[in-house]
């Protein structure tokens, strides 16, 4: 049957899957003639004003041509090829045969040690099939090619952004790919790792790789606020032909078999992203060669090493190298604020979108035949992988910390000295209101982590300090969406400013800023009031504890 499947037409997947064709009826009466078509992914590249304004507005003009070209033809396989293989995936999912069947003999899996034998892991032929155009596409490897040099990042970066709705979460192995080559890049690897590297930035199917992430979560989750290790463990997916055309099963199946010393105890049961293999490995003496220990943001895209240019430099001369190297750090400084805080933001806000536009469809959006389901079960998994809110609103708080509050410095000049700028007369009002939020909360974080004090450095902290300690960490979740909503207000505003935008791009800019920016109280909040959120939280759990 496997090798049956492996040479499927990919026309005939969404037959295979189940999934009717777009020009069939999902949807009829016996007692009446009313049919209604099955809904239909427009071109979202055309059908972008947006992105094609800010593509128009900041490419350099050959750069545009060659990139929007791109897009255009991309988006157009987007819409008729990509959207249907992402649909059979969520009805294929990944299955785990085990040697005794599903869940190994009476339910319990066999292990190769006890003399069991091979397990094989189905994948959707749909998701194979995506895994080969994403190498073709480049949506790994075009920023590691740099054909358009510093611009690279930004057509990844957008057809990302089209392929991503109706890939059914593969961007999350490109997503880990790029992790992993960015790392092998900056590390500057050799041997084996910079094997690995060009598997993974590779646009041939046959050759590409795609990397997985791993947790401990038996020594308690995959916080790695306290340093992490990495390691490169050859698994055998993606290796050694798993995924050529000649293996039996080719690319619809990986045989677990192939190396003994990994173990997959079973798949996960998920809310959503059902389509995506994620399991509980076991590694039993399986090589591995150690990459290099750091902290947990080595593992963030594009942001490493952004504070330690900021440490132990004489400011004391003016030269141009040193104004240059200043700004290097503010930006450095930056884009290290903003990547927690643009994570948080973005998941928050993609869940209460998706489940704002299944409602707008009625009844018909609670039905899984149109796929809004799907999207809205899939996205819930945002502020969870992307690291939750709490995690990465205390992320923000340790970015204050250790530039001891000089990125609140860095965060105001930007937006100021951004829209200090000639604006057209309907932007001075949103811009007055973007500057003045922006103090705001730049004034609550000083407050709650005076400048003057060393926090974060090993230094003792006097109770005092601990209480204000307090009132940052409590305040981080609404300080960490003023941040968010004042930039947003910036960047829309910066946008609707050049000569070629819309009506539409001002009117966006004036109802962001009109909304409440700063959501952290102008004069702070004192321990009483953290004290009684606490007792409003724990006033029932205390009687419901057993009596002593």
């Amino acid at each position: 049957m496997l090798k049956a499947i492996s040479h499927l037409h990919p026309l005939l997947l969404r037959r295979v899957a189940g999934i009717p064709n777009a020009c069939t009826s999902y949807s009829s009466t016996f007692t009446s003639s009313f049919y209604q078509d099955e809904p239909e992914l427009p071109d979202p590249y055309s059908t972008d004003p947006l992105l094609q304004g800010y593509l128009i507005r900041n490419l350099p003009k050959q750069t545009h041509t060659d990139v929007t070209a791109d897009l255009s033809r991309f988006s157009r396989l987007v819409k008729e090829q990509i959207d249907g293989l992402g649909r059979s995936c969520e009805t294929w999912g990944p299955v785990l045969l085990t040697n005794g069947g599903f869940g190994g003999a009476k339910g319990r899996r066999t292990d190769h040690a006890e003399g069991g034998g091979r397990d094989f892991l189905l994948i959707s032929p749909g998701w194979s099939l995506l895994r080969k155009m994403s190498a073709r596409e480049g949506l790994v490897s075009a920023p590691y090619e740099r054909k358009h040099g510093d611009w690279s990042r930004v057509q990844q970066a957008a057809k990302l952004y089209l392929f991503s709705p109706s890939s059914e979460l593969f961007t999350c192995p490109i997503a880990m790919s790029d992790g992993a080559a960015a790392v092998l890049k900056d590390i500057k690897a050799k041997g084996e790792l910079a094997v690995a590297f060009e598997h993974l930035t590779s646009r041939d199917p046959a050759h590409f790789w795609t990397s997985g992430q791993w947790m401990t979560e038996r020594r308690g989750g995959s916080d790695g606020t306290k340093g992490i290790s990495l390691f490169y463990v050859e698994t055998g997916f993606g290796h050694r032909g798993m995924w050529s055309e000649d293996d039996k099963g080719a690319d619809f199946g990986v045989d677990l078999g192939v190396e003994q010393s990994l173990h997959l105890r079973r798949l996960k049961n998920k809310l959503g992203t059902r389509q995506l293999p994620t399991a509980e490995i076991e590694l039993r003496g399986t090589p591995a060669i150690l990459v290099e220990t750091r902290g947990a943001l080595l593992l963030t895209l594009e942001v490493a090493r952004l504070l330690g240019a900021a440490e132990g430099r004489n400011w004391g001369q003016q030269g141009e190298e040193q104004q240059e190297m200043k700004m290097v750090i503010r930006d450095e400084h930056l884009l290290r604020l903003l990547t927690p805080i643009a994570k948080l933001y973005t998941a928050k806000q993609a869940v209460r979108v998706v489940s704002e536009g299944l409602e707008c469809f009625g009844g018909e959006g609670y039905m899984e035949e149109t796929g809004i389901p799907c999207l809205l079960r899939d996205t819930q998994v945002l502020p969870i992988w992307e690291g939750t809110t709490n995690v990465l609103a205390m992320d923000m708080v340790r970015v204050l910390h250790k530039s001891r509050g000089a990125v609140l410095t860095h965060f105001l000049d930007h937006i100021e000295e951004g829209l200090s700028h000639h604006l057209p007369s309907v932007l001075k009002t949103p811009a007055n209101q973007v500057i003045q939020a922006s103090r705001s909360v730049v004034d609550f974080a000083r407050w709650a982590m005076p400048e003057d004090k060393s926090v974060g450095t090993g230094k003792s902290i006097e109770a005092n300090d601990k209480g204000i300690l307090q009132v940052l960490e409590s305040s981080a979740r609404n300080l960490a969406y003023s941040f968010a909503r004042c930039y947003v207000g910036y960047l829309l505003i910066d946008h609707a400013s050049w000569t070629g935008a819309q009506a539409t791009d001002v009117f966006a800019a004036q109802r962001w800023s009109n909304q409440q920016l700063c959501l952290v109280p102008a004069q702070g909040c004192n321990s009483v009031d953290i004290a009684m959120d606490k007792e409003l939280v724990n006033e029932g759990l205390r009687k419901m504890q057993p009596p002593h």
